[in-house]
């Protein structure tokens, strides 16, 4: 359906995002999703959501100091919401931040959280234990 949408409208910025999440979510990262992502996030920079993609896109593209700055420009209260919290985990974690990871997803409510989302909660959090052993 994203692509599709975006096929409809190639510039609308939240077509490009909804294409750009959905794409890192399901497939992991690819230059056109980083681009729209990219694009989407500079269309409207203060969006958290929009940062939390661009960011997520970085993170998977081994680009994590760049995902940590886009991330840490957002208001600081924007990174406790449902929809950014659990990138912005991420994001500390692929930095060595571990403690503010685990911080972060510990404040997780997984009951709004995507199938897929709730796999990278799991999962971050296994990875979170292994390094504090």
């Amino acid at each position: 359906m994203a692509k599709a949408q975006i096929a409809l409208d190639p510039d609308d910025p939240t077509r490009k995002n909804n294409y750009a999440f959905l794409s890192v979510l399901l497939n992991g990262t690819s230059d056109h999703a980083l681009r729209l992502a990219r694009e989407a996030s500079a269309s409207n920079p203060k969006l958290p959501e929009w940062a939390a993609t661009y960011a997520y896109a970085l993170h998977l593209a081994g680009r994590d100091a760049e995902a940590r700055k886009v991330m840490e420009n957002l208001d600081p209260e924007a990174l406790n919401r449902p929809g950014v919290a659990l990138y912005y985990a991420i994001v500390l974690a692929g930095n060595g931040d571990n403690n503010k990871a685990r911080e972060t997803l510990a404040r997780l409510n997984p009951a709004g959280m995507l199938p897929e989302e709730q796999k990278l909660a799991v999962a971050l959090a296994q990875q979170l234990n292994v390094a504090s052993r």
